[in-house]
């Protein structure tokens, strides 16, 4: 019996693989005599096209059977069966919903005006419950938050996180949005309350507002030494024997250059330990190491306190120096506690 001389489509593939200069005159060869792979792959190359015109058309449906078909003629196109699989999955409503989100995506001044944002909120609303209104409320909350405006960031934020219904992702992003809205209008209760009524939703934002609570805690920790030693300085001040101003400036000379030393170095270790670290929080670190120094001093000549005295009152300019320490660098940047363990 005569063998059958026709290649299949996997070997025509290994045949181009190992003779490209034969490429051009196989295809001609197969196109003329009708090789039904070449066929296939032609077919299945213009619909992917026609896929494309249709989605960026948003005629989603159209776009959905013509990748479908691709994937018939060529099963193993992973581009048309990804395309497929996604559009299939916002389906919801007959593809309106997704057309009407697609139509706010492709218009950046649409998604810079306020008015247009409060119109879409509105129609996301009353979406059906699914992947498109969970990117739509994702899209609004980010637009509100590019612009600015947290308080009309909120509402599609805390829709998205709350909403059982969507992707746990899109609802941790939604978290994370609502969060930092909550936090910019100053409602850190509020922040707090709404990672407790979702938690294990987003672990990273969890660890990070409790981080923030214990920063804010010990900034209001570090303000009692500092009051306590500026309470002590003032009386002091008023109990002096000599002039207030001489008293401040006894020994300034020798307290200024330790201070200077004491910046330049913890600045040039500082870069040594972090590239690039600002120098700033250790001059204002500076500027306050020497008025605690100077406040401890007013408080021994107007004061004269006695050994034990002298024992809480360089304990208390310890204590002082921390807090200064520390709020040098809250200030400036709380990032800069995490270069040093403090967080």
């Amino acid at each position: 019996m005569a063998s059958d001389s026709r290649f299949t489509g996997a070997e025509c593939s290994l045949f181009l693989a190992v003779f490209p200069v034969n490429r051009l005159a196989l295809l001609l060869a197969l196109s003329l005599l009708g090789h039904p792979a070449l066929a296939r792959a032609e077919g299945a190359d213009a619909l992917l096209e026609q896929a494309q015109r249709a989605e960026a058309s948003l005629d989603f449906l159209a776009a959905t059977r013509a990748y479908e078909e691709a994937l018939r003629l060529r099963p193993g196109d992973l581009h048309a069966r990804l395309r497929s699989e996604h559009l299939r999955a916002h389906a919801e409503g007959d593809f309106a919903p997704l057309q009407a989100l697609e139509r706010m995506r492709r218009s950046p001044s649409r998604c810079a005006d306020p008015g247009a944002l409060a119109s879409f909120l509105d129609e996301a609303r009353r979406f059906p419950a699914g992947p498109v209104q969970a990117e739509a409320l994702l899209l609004l909350a980010q637009s509100w938050a590019r612009l600015e405006r947290p308080a009309d960031a909120l509402p599609p934020a805390l829709l998205l996180a709350r909403g059982d219904a969507f992707e746990r992702p899109l609802r941790a992003r939604g978290l994370a949005l609502a969060v930092e809205a909550h936090q910019q209008l100053r409602q850190h209760a509020l922040a707090r309350a709404l990672v407790a009524e979702l938690p294990g939703l987003a672990p990273t934002v969890e660890r990070s507002l409790l981080l923030e609570g214990r920063l804010r805690r010990l900034r209001d920790a570090a303000a009692l030494p500092l009051a306590a030693l500026g309470v002590a300085a003032l009386l002091g001040l008023w109990k002096t024997h000599t002039s207030p101003g001489a008293s401040l400036r006894a020994g300034l000379g020798t307290s200024l250059a330790v201070v200077g030393v004491l910046v330049a170095g913890g600045a040039g270790l500082a870069r040594l330990y972090a590239e690039g670290m600002d120098a700033a929080p250790f001059a204002a670190l500076g500027a306050g190491v020497l008025a605690v120094e100077r406040a401890v001093v007013a408080v021994r000549a107007g004061l004269a306190p006695g050994r034990i005295g002298r024992g809480l009152l360089a304990a208390l300019g310890a204590a002082s120096v921390l807090a200064v320490a520390y709020l040098a660098l809250y200030l400036s940047d709380p990032g800069y506690l995490g270069s040093f363990g403090l967080r």
